[in-house]
C-alpha cells in the first residue's frame, strides 16, 4: 500500500527525476525486503509448536510399544521446544509413573498444572502419583478439584474414597465409592474397595456382598486377599 501512496503522489518521479526515482525505489526495496523476515519471525513459534506436537505423538507410539526411555525423550524435547506445550509435561509425567518415579510424575503434573489450572486430566494424574507416595492430604486436594471440574468422573471418586480409607474416615470412603458405582455400575474395583471399608467397620454381611459383585469373592469374613485398596 506504500508502495501505491509514493509511486502515484511524488511529481518528482512523475517528471523523472533520477534522484528523486532513486531514493524511492531504495525505500521500496527496503520495506519489501523487510517483511519475509518479519514473516519468518512470526512463523518460528507455530513451527516450533508443531515440531513439539509431532514429538508428543512420536512418544505416545514408542510408549505403545512399551519403549518407555525413548518415549521420555521425545517428551523433555517436546517440553523444551514448546514450554507452554501442557500435554508435554502430562505425557512426561505418564511415562515417569510407568517407570514408577512417582516424586518425578508428580512434578511434571505440577508444570502442566502451572500452564492450564482447571486442566483435570493433570490433576488427577497428580493425584494418582500422590496416592502412591500416600501423599493422602494433597490428594484429596487435588482429586476435589477434579471432581468440581468434572462431577462424573467414577475414577476420581474412587481414588477420592482411598484417600479417605486411607486416613480411616470409612463413612466418606463408603460415600465416594458409592458415587463411583452409581456412575459406573460395573466398576468393579470400586466394589472391592467399598468391601474392604465396610469390612473395616466390621460390617461383614456387606463387606461380602461388595466383594462378591466386584467377581472376587473372599473365602470368609477374614478372607485370603489383602486389604489394600484398588487403584
Amino acid at each position: 500500500m506504500k508502495q501505491s501512496v509514493i509511486t502515484l503522489h511524488d511529481n518528482a518521479l512523475l517528471k523523472g527525476d533520477t534522484m528523486h526515482y532513486a531514493l524511492i525505489a531504495t525505500a521500496i526495496l527496503a520495506l519489501t525486503c523487510s517483511v519475509p523476515a518479519f514473516a519468518a519471525d512470526a512463523a518460528q513459534a507455530p513451527d516450533a509448536h508443531s515440531r513439539a506436537a509431532a514429538l508428543v505423538q512420536q512418544g505416545k507410539d514408542l510408549l505403545d510399544d512399551s519403549k518407555y526411555e525413548e518415549g521420555k525423550k521425545a517428551f523433555q524435547e517436546a517440553a523444551t521446544l514448546d514450554p507452554a506445550s501442557v500435554e508435554a509435561y502430562d505425557s512426561l509425567g505418564k511415562v515417569l509413573m510407568l517407570q514408577l518415579k512417582y516424586e518425578e510424575a508428580a512434578k511434571e503434573f505440577t508444570r502442566a498444572i502451572s500452564l492450564s489450572p482447571e486442566d483435570y486430566t493433570a490433576l488427577f494424574n497428580r493425584a494418582v502419583a500422590l496416592s502412591h507416595l500416600e501423599k493422602w492430604d494433597e490428594a484429596l486436594h487435588d482429586l476435589t478439584e477434579v471432581l468440581r471440574l468434572y462431577p462424573k468422573n467414577s475414577a476420581a471418586y474412587n481414588l477420592r474414597g482411598i484417600a479417605y480409607f486411607e486416613k480411616g474416615t470409612l463413612d466418606e470412603a463408603i460415600s465416594d465409592f458409592s458415587k463411583a458405582i452409581e456412575l459406573n455400575p460395573g466398576y468393579a474395583k470400586a466394589y472391592n474397595n467399598r468391601g474392604l471399608a465396610y469390612l473395616r467397620q466390621g460390617k461383614t454381611a456387606e463387606a461380602e456382598r461388595d466383594f462378591a459383585r466386584s467377581g472376587e469373592p473372599r473365602s470368609g469374613p477374614t478372607g485370603t486377599r489383602g486389604t489394600k485398596c484398588a487403584f
